[in-house]
């Protein structure tokens, strides 16, 4: 055998050695995916495993690689009727819900296709001013999962606090535009409004308390778990009454928010019950990159209360979105009750 074959030799058998390699990966992967869906998914209980694995291990049977499971992580996701589940590659879903015939919500409002992506991609900005000498108003939008969260937390807790300075003793927090993302740059920014305590739960499909998410000198915590470390502030905010905006476009992360801010004294709901998204959601990674992130818990209230569906508000109106404040119908009922505070 000449030096020129037994080079293109070594090359194949290399070649073959990778291609195996990336082929055993992917099916560990798959398996991987498979036993901890089984184990933690909300829906698991419920769901007919026998016959979903057989799909995915159908899907995946020519899958040379963890990039080409995506249809078996299709499945998964329709198989366990998990709306609010997806598969994540370098922060980008590559499989989520796309059976919503099965889907379990039964909220059948319409939605506009462009202004739910703007609403889920931050493009309406993060906004406070004060409407009046003493109302402030804060838009608190989305937070993509790769965000800068200290940067963020800082710019939310400094926006409050300079409405605090100028005068603010009333509040309207309006989640409208949020789309979810990181919650914790969120919550950690808008401590003041919350005060010390419990503010909410992640709960099981019985009931049973999974972790808690509370405020604790100040800082904002989840079963023990802190993101951002922030100053002190020593505004009077959480005595004060706030008015929270929600919307249909109001989902997962900015649920979390909604739900906090239930319970609170002092605190009014307008505009429309969120879009549903009211289940905490793991962020499992698998392999280098890849994420499983499906419903593992329920949001419940300080109180308990759990929201399988929606969060609801007090006052139902339909909103006009990207307009001024002061053309903003929404706005302008929440500020007339907080004139009543």
């Amino acid at each position: 055998m000449t030096s020129r074959n037994i080079f293109l030799l070594t090359l194949l058998l290399s070649f073959c050695a990778t291609l195996k390699s990336q082929s055993d990966s992917a099916a560990l992967a798959l398996e991987s995916v498979i036993e901890w869906a089984k184990e933690n998914s909300l829906y698991s209980a419920e769901t007919n495993w026998i016959l979903l694995e057989e799909e995915m291990r159908s899907r995946a049977e020519s899958a040379g690689s963890i990039s080409e499971l995506q249809s078996a992580f299709s499945a998964l996701i329709n198989g366990l009727r998990d709306h609010h589940g997806r598969v994540v590659y370098q922060y980008r879903p590559i499989a989520h819900f796309t059976n919503w015939d099965e889907e379990r919500s039964t909220d059948d409002r319409p939605r506009d296709r462009e202004l739910g992506r703007a609403i889920g991609w931050a493009e309406y900005p993060f906004e406070h001013e004060m409407l009046d000498e003493k109302t402030g108003y804060l838009r608190v939008v989305g937070v993509a999962p790769d965000a800068d969260i200290q940067m963020v937390a800082e710019s939310i807790r400094a926006a409050v606090e300079e409405l605090g300075r100028k005068g603010a003793e009333h509040w309207v927090l309006d989640l409208r535009y949020n789309g979810g993302g990181n919650i914790y740059p969120m919550m950690a920014g808008l401590a003041p409004l919350f005060g010390d305590g419990l503010v909410g739960q992640a709960v099981d499909a019985e009931g049973e308390v999974l972790a808690k998410w509370f405020f604790e000198g100040g800082q904002y915590f989840r079963e023990g778990y802190q993101a951002n470390v922030m100053p002190l502030s020593n505004l009077p905010a959480a005595e004060q009454p706030v008015a929270v905006l929600t919307s249909r476009y109001t989902v997962s992360s900015g649920e979390i928010v909604a739900v906090a801010m239930r319970k609170r004294p002092r605190t009014r709901f307008f505009g429309e019950a969120t879009g549903g998204y009211t289940t905490e959601t793991s962020w499992y990674e698998f392999a280098p990159e890849y994420i499983l992130s499906i419903a593992v818990s329920i949001y419940a209230d300080r109180e308990g209360e759990r929201y399988h569906q929606a969060v609801p508000v007090d006052e139902e109106m339909e909103s006009r979105y990207g307009i001024p404040t002061s053309e903003d119908e929404v706005i302008q009922r929440a500020f007339e009750w907080l004139e009543t505070q």
